[in-house]
């Protein structure tokens, strides 16, 4: 699935207060390598604010491995504050925000809300700190057409290290004419290639330059993805192809 992104407001009619409800997940084949990456996408910017004044600031790890982080902000020279609850699990984020000051005290309202909220368990996400290309060439090869769709569309957004390089080519390989887009979603497979940096994988661009023997817009795209690696060994790939048998220019295109 793509991301999600949902808000909601939660007022109390009597006092005029109100609680900011968000909720997003993260896509389907998100991956973060970092912890440190996570945490930083999770939070909001003024965590990270020097300027701001701590208040309140509390991290916790509920039973079901839930990540919450309480906290109340004020800047300096004001008696405006902002109080968040965020919570973490799986590639879901849900946070509670409400604003007050430091000269009247929380409400009952607000006080039981932030003590009491609890995310439902039903929502499930996909933990961004797994790597997914496994899922994704599952989805690529499926025989049903919104996981292949849903694989396609997303083609640029997966990463891929060497360890996929079998995988992906296999891909490459078994991708035929009678898909849809057939062409861009060919060469966007290959473009792959050219962010693993490996000579592996320049070995399998040159190769593969050769394969594409009748499709010169797929070997203008195997030469330009060796330039990408940017190394010796891949230049040196790319001197020995235009050397030998350069790609035919086609004109055909005005």
């Amino acid at each position: 699935e793509a991301g999600a992104y949902r808000n909601r407001t939660i007022s109390n009619d009597s006092t005029g207060e109100k609680i900011y409800i968000t909720f997003s997940r993260s896509s389907r084949y998100q991956y973060l390598r970092d912890s440190a990456e996570l945490e930083k996408a999770i939070k909001p910017a003024f965590f990270y604010d020097s300027s701001v004044s701590y208040r309140l600031r509390k991290k916790m790890v509920l039973p079901d491995k839930t990540r919450v982080w309480e906290t109340i902000i004020s800047d300096t020279g004001s008696s405006r504050t902002l109080r968040t609850k965020i919570y973490y699990k799986d590639g879901i984020v849900l946070t509670l925000a409400t604003q007050s000051d430091t000269l009247t005290a929380p409400s009952t309202f607000i006080k039981e809300f932030f003590a009491t909220f609890t995310p439902a368990d039903t929502l499930k996400g996909v933990d961004p700190l797994v790597k997914k290309s496994a899922l994704f060439f599952e989805d690529f090869s499926s025989e049903d057409t919104v996981l292949y769709n849903r694989a396609v569309s997303h083609i640029g957004d997966i990463y891929l290290d060497s360890s996929d390089l079998p995988l992906l080519l296999k891909t490459i390989g078994s991708l035929g004419w009678e898909k849809k887009k057939y062409l861009d979603t060919k060469k966007r497979l290959i473009d792959k290639l050219g962010d693993i940096q490996t000579k592996t994988a320049a070995d399998k661009l040159k190769k593969l330059y050769y394969a594409l023997e009748d499709t010169v817009q797929l070997q203008y795209t195997a030469l330009e993805n060796l330039l990408q690696h940017r190394t010796a060994y891949a230049y040196h790939h790319f001197r020995d192809i235009i050397g030998a048998e350069p790609p035919v220019l086609d004109f055909t295109g005005g």
